[in-house]
């Protein structure tokens, strides 16, 4: 059984060995968690959707194994990102350990931008936190501009190819 910072060291490395910002990580995260392919790892609501501080500590505690390497880089206005990458020897899910559906839910994220994987994570925490009728409507609510027409469509159909 594997611990969390290997978990997480894992996620990034079926996820081509690379994922670009926290947030991105986060999410990726969430929906394998909500998909049954997770750890057990408990998600709060912040600003930005489904939030596991566990899962923050992890890639710390990750990254000082030598499991993961992060890199700050600025972006657009100097809005800071973090691009985690794994290391070669970082721990790996093996097959007998649902290594091929997790590398399925996240080839279908891959190619989603880091707000839809927002806009999708969210609606799937408020269907399970109260608002099973309403959750794409509270995501509207919530997310103001972000739940563009378009943005929203995307992350609907995301969730319709995680079969969440």
């Amino acid at each position: 059984m594997m611990d969390l910072a290997e978990y997480a060291a894992a996620v990034v490395d079926i996820a081509g060995g690379q994922v670009v910002g926290k947030t991105r990580l986060q999410k990726i995260v969430y929906l394998l968690e909500a998909k049954g392919l997770g750890c057990d790892l408990d998600f709060d609501y912040h600003n930005f959707g489904p939030y596991s501080a566990d899962l923050a500590f992890a890639v710390h505690d990750a990254e000082a194994l030598g499991y993961l390497s992060t890199d700050e880089k600025r972006g657009y206005h100097e809005v800071p990102y973090t691009i985690f990458t794994a290391n070669p020897e970082s721990p790996k899910f093996e097959e007998n350990d649902r290594r091929p559906e997790r590398m399925d839910a996240v080839k279908v994220m891959e190619n989603c931008s880091a707000v839809v994987l927002e806009l999708a994570a969210t609606a799937v925490y408020l269907k399970d936190n109260g608002y099973a009728n309403s959750a794409w409507e509270e995501v509207r609510r919530r997310k103001g501009i972000k739940a563009s027409s378009a943005r929203l469509s995307a992350a609907k159909e995301l969730v319709q190819s995680l079969q969440l």
